[in-house]
């Protein structure tokens, strides 16, 4: 592997641990200035945590590899950038794991994660998951939710993770969805009520009664994205929003550009078997889901809830 410096950026040295024991005849341990960033760094491409390292200051260094690499950017926010675009988060979440990334929406771990598992992967997981077809109900056809990175290099790869990139999701598809995670896997697909019987209980539950199903996910990922899903309310969104409900639910915020404000949404079920009722809320160029789409989620819920008790 060959690595040509562009820029060296100012005072940027390499670094190893450093070196103990000659003090007494003056000569300082050095090594780098945060040991703990040193050895993060080290352990996330993973080397021995002595290895050397470059340390850099102010604005960095201009590198260019010849090969395809992992590297690891720890301690200070430096900005780093990658030919020259730099994927962005709104929030500062540190050392975090998939089921928080999920909680906090962490665009920087959902990003690693596609790269990571690659355009083949991600592709055919989409699929599987009812991206790039359509889903009928009576004789409604919705519009193909779309999962497209055949042309993607690894940086819109990364955004394509997050949601953003060509991404497009149909709010039909995405009720579907959540009625999937909800029945370990399985969607039982919509369908258009005309009536209701209120003389006839037997007639109503038959005629409301959808047989029409389809499995999008297996029974451990599905439950997996249950766990989770709960996790959000419980840790962030809070349960007072859909009080008795058991919701299990995921905001977004999706950036539509042209100086616009973003979609607001807000999928999720309920978990609790007297409820079961999936939703998909989106409320264009509104801001923040949890801000938007959360109050509506919760309001629709709750009356739906009641109509069922």
């Amino acid at each position: 592997m060959g690595i040509l410096v562009k820029d060296s950026g100012p005072l940027t040295t390499i670094q190893d641990e450093g070196r103990f024991g000659y003090q007494q005849y003056g000569v300082t341990p050095s090594g780098p200035m945060d040991a703990r960033a040193f050895h993060i760094a080290n352990i996330l491409v993973g080397n021995p945590q002595g290895e050397g390292a470059m340390e850099i200051t102010f604005k960095g260094p201009e590198l260019e590899f010849d090969q395809d690499i992992v590297i690891a950017v720890t301690g200070g926010d430096m900005q780093p950038t990658v030919n020259g675009k730099k994927i962005t988060c709104m929030g500062h979440h540190g050392d975090i794991n998939l089921k928080n990334a999920m909680m906090k929406s962490c665009n920087i771990y959902f990003a690693d994660l596609a790269i990571a598992l690659g355009k083949k992967n991600m592709t055919k997981t989409a699929n599987s998951m009812g991206f790039n077809r359509n889903f009928k109900f009576d004789r409604i056809e919705t519009k193909k939710s779309v999962y497209d990175v055949q042309n993607a290099d690894n940086y819109n790869l990364g955004w394509s993770g997050v949601g953003q990139y060509n991404d497009l999701l149909n709010p039909m598809h995405s009720a579907i969805l959540m009625g999937a995670i909800a029945n370990s896997g399985t969607a039982v697909l919509p369908h258009v009520v005309m009536d209701i019987f209120a003389d006839n209980e037997v007639k109503t539950k038959s005629y409301l009664e959808n047989t029409s199903t389809e499995t999008l996910l297996t029974e451990a990922v599905a439950n997996k994205l249950k766990e989770m899903m709960r996790y959000n309310v419980t840790a962030n969104y809070g349960d007072s929003l859909f009080p008795g409900l058991n919701v299990c639910a995921k905001t977004g915020t999706a950036e539509v550009g042209e100086d616009k404000e973003p979609h607001g949404w807000m999928v999720g079920f309920s978990s609790n078997e007297t409820s079961p009722l999936a939703f998909s809320v989106i409320v264009e160029n509104s801001g923040y889901g949890s801000k938007t789409a959360g109050p509506i989620a919760s309001k629709v819920m709750n009356l739906a809830a009641k109509k069922l008790n």
